[in-house]
């Protein structure tokens, strides 16, 4: 009996350790909300191998795609020595990371037709952001937004077939949006675009519009360690909430790899990864 008693206490030492290990990383219970810092998850996101191939529902109804994609650039390496130690697409010294949104597509219903959008974001190491450039399209209008940290400036373009209308805003114009919006509506037709997509954004006289209230209000941002139920399973995963400024929430269910697998927005607005639409 007594020479069975090591093999005995090894046994049940691994059972307990499993079970441990099965609290640990796979019962729900034991995950589900628990905060994390959301720099972790942003940094994740910057690092994923993959990009997202996104598809938009609003009420289960298909809407749009996007990809989503995010590139490290790293500093020139002036060594030959150093260089052979690099295996092939590998980043040793990134200097700066893109993030880019690219073929993106949304379709507003019947009688507004679609509007194509990208954007490109560059961001440094630290998380600061140099450069943002978001393009909306539309047959034969489009709008640009682009903006600048090292210059505090934002230029917004409109250009409608071979008329061109350019405005330039610097970073403490901005802190008064509804002086913003007032220049921009009489030079740019802006409730043209999209059907009156952009409609709703009024002026000065338009006092159901509160811009810098809304400004004022603020936007939540928190991270979680969550799983992601897909068909019979679930995922490990990270959710980003988004607390709006009316209080509704956003959320954005991020693989621990970094892939967008999806978010949901109010007004039953899904965006889901095209992988997981197949299980």
């Amino acid at each position: 009996m007594i020479r069975h008693l090591p093999f005995a206490i090894v046994t049940i030492f691994f059972v307990v350790m499993n079970y441990k290990l099965y609290q640990k990383d796979f019962k729900q219970t034991d995950t589900i909300g628990t905060p994390i810092p959301l720099e972790m998850v942003w940094n994740r996101m910057l690092r994923s191998p993959d990009e997202s191939f996104l598809y938009m529902f609003q009420d289960k109804r298909r809407r749009g795609s996007l990809r989503w994609s995010a590139e490290a650039v790293e500093y020139d390496i002036e060594d030959e020595r150093e260089k052979e130690y690099l295996a092939e697409g590998m980043v040793r010294n990134p200097a700066n990371y893109i993030v880019e949104i690219r073929s993106g597509h949304l379709l507003l219903g019947q009688g507004h037709g679609t509007v194509n959008f990208d954007m490109s974001a560059n961001f440094s190491t630290n998380n600061q952001w140099h450069t943002f450039e978001l393009g909306l399209h539309q047959k034969p209008i489009r709008l640009q937004f682009v903006a600048n940290s090292t210059n505090e400036t934002l230029r917004v373009s409109w250009l409608n077939d071979d008329h061109r209308t350019e405005h330039n805003f610097t970073f403490d114009e901005l802190k008064d949006p509804s002086m913003v919006v007032t220049r921009l509506i009489g030079p740019l037709p802006l409730a043209q675009f999209a059907g009156g997509l952009l409609a709703g954004f009024g002026s000065g006289d338009n006092p159901h519009f509160n811009a810098m209230q809304l400004m004022k209000s603020g936007i939540k941002v928190e991270a979680f360690d969550d799983r992601l139920k897909i068909g019979h399973t679930s995922l490990r995963c990270y959710r980003v909430s988004v607390t709006l400024p009316d209080q509704r929430v956003a959320n954005i269910y991020v693989s621990r790899i970094g892939e967008i697998l999806r978010i949901t927005l109010p007004d039953k607005i899904e965006i889901r990864n095209a992988r997981l639409l197949l299980l």
